[in-house]
């Protein structure tokens, strides 16, 4: 008889009883919990992090300091859950007392004149109970030009106690976040999961969807079929081809918008935005890996950088993760650079496959577009966002575009003369 197979209570499909043993050996490998029902005649697969419980609070209010931020240390805190809840991570509330196989950890910012580069310090009870959260943060902290520090203080801390302390370079609101706390709450999320999954080898492919790892199973594992699909389906068949193309054309629809603000850096005589491409699906079928074209002029002089990935790279680095994958941007052509200035044209796609649902999108964030100030040029930016498998073309809603006046057009009172 065949096992249903069930994740997150949805069903996922029947597995052969002959490969059970290989299905739970290979899944508790992947970093699930296997948990076999012979009553309900089904095995339910959670994926370890939903099982993890981590307690992440600031500093004991009586850790006083006149170089302590206390308000950043709630914010990165913040920052820090969401990267980790994003990921399934069970982060409870900042709660008093201990729970038996909790994780806690203590965050403390103090910003401190006339340094010039941050650096982290670790204090622990031993040297082994985080061993891998300390290899982690250090690994990180490394590529980011950032000093670690780690001891041991057996006295003071329990052994499920771990203290992080950030020397950060004294900044504004706007410097800090964009130069400093992003990176202090990734460095420190990479290190906390590098602990919570140390149990489990293979346990970072629980990040992908389990439909994915199902597929490995071939002619053991029959998928779970949708009986609204086959009906739409039947009836599908029955149009005719131009009422098809209709409906879906009806159905796949998306809208594409730039969010930016902008600034004008007058020392250095250039205009700088800031913002992100949002991709949003407003009809009411799934759409599917976007490919994304960013136009400008003049070639030459406009630069865009961002969070995106060499397509070498992709695959290694800089991968953001969450409970329905691998996720992030790469260029899709490895002359990319070479391209954009001969042509002014970025190509872009996801690094895994991506499904947007109606009503979800999706943001190319974290772009930044610079141009040198230049009397009578205009700068343009324009997207385009091609769904090859839904045969959908659609352009942004808006175009950023810039012009400078000749000083000349300006009076005295900085009004336009007629």
């Amino acid at each position: 008889m065949d096992l249903i197979v069930q994740q997150g209570g949805q069903t996922k499909g029947r597995l052969q009883q002959e490969w059970l043993p290989v299905f739970q050996y290979f899944f508790r490998e992947m970093g699930y919990d296997v948990k076999r029902e012979p009553e309900k005649n089904r095995v339910e697969l959670t994926p370890i992090l939903t099982q993890k419980k981590l307690n992440i609070t600031p500093f004991d209010d009586n850790t006083v300091s006149s170089f302590r931020k206390k308000e950043r240390e709630k914010m990165l805190i913040e920052k820090i859950c969401l990267f980790l809840e994003t990921a399934g991570t069970n982060v409870l509330e900042q709660e008093e007392g201990k729970e038996e196989g909790v994780i806690n950890l203590k965050l403390g910012l103090l910003e401190i004149p006339h340094i010039k580069e941050p650096r982290l310090e670790i204090t622990q009870c031993s040297n082994a109970n985080f061993k891998k959260l300390v290899e982690a943060v250090r690994t990180e902290g490394k590529k980011a030009n950032m000093k670690v520090r780690s001891s041991t203080e057996n006295r003071k801390f329990d052994p499920s106690e771990i203290k992080v302390q950030i020397i950060s370079p004294v900044a504004s609101d706007d410097e800090f976040w964009k130069l400093y706390g992003e990176k202090y709450a990734s460095i420190l999320t990479v290190g906390i999961m590098a602990k919570l999954l140390e149990d489990a080898p293979l346990s970072v492919l629980s990040f992908v969807p389990v439909s994915n790892l199902l597929n490995l199973f071939g002619t053991g594992f029959q998928a779970n079929v949708n009986k609204s699909s086959e009906l739409r389906k039947k009836i599908s068949g029955k149009l005719s081809e131009s009422e098809r193309d209709l409906q879906q054309k009806k159905l796949k629809k998306a809208d594409i918008f730039f969010d930016y603000q902008f600034l004008i850096d007058d020392q250095n005589s250039k205009v700088l935005l800031f913002g992100g491409l949002h991709i949003k699906n407003t009809g009411t079928e799934v759409l599917r890996n976007p490919v994304v074209c960013i136009k400008t002029k003049p070639e030459h002089r406009v630069k865009i950088t961002g969070q995106i990935l060499p397509k070498s790279f992709s695959g290694t680095k800089g991968v953001q993760t969450n409970t329905e994958g691998v996720r992030g941007w790469k260029y899709m052509k490895e002359n990319w650079l070479e391209d954009y200035e001969k042509k002014g044209e970025l190509w872009i796609c996801p690094i895994h496959t991506m499904e947007i649902i109606p009503g979800q999108t999706e943001v190319l964030s974290n772009l930044q577009i610079s141009f040198p100030k230049s009397e009578q040029e205009t700068m343009t930016v324009d997207a385009f966002v091609y769904f090859k498998e839904d045969r959908i073309e659609t352009g942004a809603n808006n175009r950023i575009s810039i012009s400078f006046l000749k000083k000349d057009n300006y009076n005295t009172n900085n009004t336009v003369q007629p």
